[in-house]
């Protein structure tokens, strides 16, 4: 299926791996190859001047790692703090970035069969980041492309960090 396409399969061309998570009331899904780790929620430094989204920076083991609100990216209202936030550092190559979840699900394996194209009612600038839904056990499992997640974030980022140093050396 198309929708399938883009996550990367398991051990043959009939299923793909995903690390499970949710935000909300929602499960989503992200390609396990996307995924370089998962951490507990730490304290991050706010930069100024950065798009919603993007709530700062964290020091992981000497690389400085920008950090991504997924509720913001979709207009999720927002979440209580709690011990089960997790940050999924992605594997991406030439960046330090993570996103911030409420909770993470664990891995598992789903049939690409059971994957069907995002539903195209409405126009929102969120379905970029969808690859399909997944039905998985009960659950409907919404599943991701944080790549282009991130190359957008990225961009904007990066606009907003060059803004800041205009700025100060004004």
């Amino acid at each position: 299926m198309v929708a399938a396409t883009a996550i990367t399969s398991a051990k043959n061309s009939d299923e793909l791996q995903a690390v499970i998570f949710r935000l909300g009331n929602e499960i989503f899904g992200v390609d396990v190859h996307q995924v370089r780790e998962i951490i507990k929620m730490r304290e991050y430094t706010r930069i100024p001047n950065t798009p919603p989204y993007i709530c700062g920076v964290i020091n992981l083991r000497g690389q400085i790692t920008t950090i991504i609100d997924l509720r913001k990216v979709f207009e999720m209202d927002s979440g209580s703090v709690g011990s089960d936030l997790r940050i999924i550092i992605l594997d991406a190559k030439d960046v330090n970035v993570g996103v911030i979840v409420d909770s993470v699900l664990g891995v598992t394996r789903i049939s690409t069969k059971d994957v069907e194209p995002p539903p195209k009612i409405t126009k929102t600038s969120a379905l970029e980041f969808i690859n399909g839904i997944a039905k998985h056990d009960e659950n409907l499992i919404i599943l991701l492309d944080l790549e282009k997640l991130l190359e957008k974030g990225l961009k904007e980022a990066s606009v907003a960090l060059s803004e800041l140093k205009q700025n100060l050396a004004q």
